[in-house]
């Protein structure tokens, strides 16, 4: 058998274990009495057939051509890498509500880390954006513990995970984490989501729409800003400062 079928062979045998490992996945998660979000699966088509389509070309540049091109094998090199780089992306991007309040997410390596959404302590948030050289940034959550330390971060966009911002919310203005055992708060938590063209900007407390600048607006519960954990980032022309919240009100009864 010649390299290039024996290449082209391989990889549509790879593309099809790949395709049907990722619908089982998906089928397990939609069964799970946890609420899962993953990014859409055309992320990870996206990711496998770029990383296999410039393999081939690396592999028939270094075994199939009577002279070595230095710079077409660089070049497949690299974007054998960006490909590998989105299918690893796709595979980390997972966040996981659980009915124990806790919520799950996955770090670069792959690790799992679950952590009760009460142990959220500060978070920042960038809305979405596209810059005016044609730059498309997705809007990006960051959730942080008392310690400053990282609890989990995702876009709500591109997951169309609307859950933790509406919890945030009801934070901002009940002065209180919600309760998901009781059916005022729950009902509360699990309104609609905002439509596509909209995502939640957690600092304003209610949805913005994303094509035009989110309208300044002040929580009726304005939250401070512990100086030892202020940050000031930019990111594509987008600032963002650490909200920390306060202590939550303790209901006397």
């Amino acid at each position: 058998m010649s390299i290039p079928i024996l290449t082209f062979s391989t990889s549509a045998l790879v593309l099809t274990l790949y395709i049907l490992h990722d619908e089982i996945q998906r089928a397990r998660d939609k069964h799970n009495t946890s609420k899962i979000k993953r990014p859409p699966r055309y992320n990870g088509w996206i990711g496998i057939t770029t990383t296999l389509f410039w393999a081939n070309a690396l592999t028939l540049l270094l075994f199939a051509t009577p002279t070595l091109e230095t710079g077409a094998i660089l070049t497949s090199t690299i974007f054998c890498l960006l490909g590998l780089l989105l299918l690893h992306r796709y595979a980390t991007s997972y966040l996981s509500i659980n009915p124990s309040g806790t919520i799950t997410h996955r770090t670069w390596t792959g690790r799992r880390i679950t952590t009760p959404i009460t142990s959220i302590n500060a978070y920042t948030y960038t809305p979405t954006e596209t810059t005016a050289e044609g730059d498309f940034h997705p809007d990006q959550l960051k959730l942080y513990n008392s310690k400053g330390q990282i609890i989990a971060s995702f876009s709500p966009r591109i997951l169309k995970e609307y859950t933790i911002a509406a919890h945030l919310i009801f934070r901002h203005t009940e002065h209180r984490w919600a309760d998901v055992n009781t059916p005022e708060d729950a009902h509360t938590i699990k309104k609609p989501p905002p439509t596509p063209s909209t995502s939640f900007d957690p600092c304003a407390g209610s949805a913005t729409a994303t094509t035009s600048p989110p309208k300044p607006s002040s929580p009726p519960h304005t939250p401070k800003t512990n100086p030892g954990l202020h940050k000031n980032h930019r990111r594509g022309g987008v600032f963002k400062s650490l909200i920390v919240l306060n202590p939550p009100r303790i209901q006397r009864t």
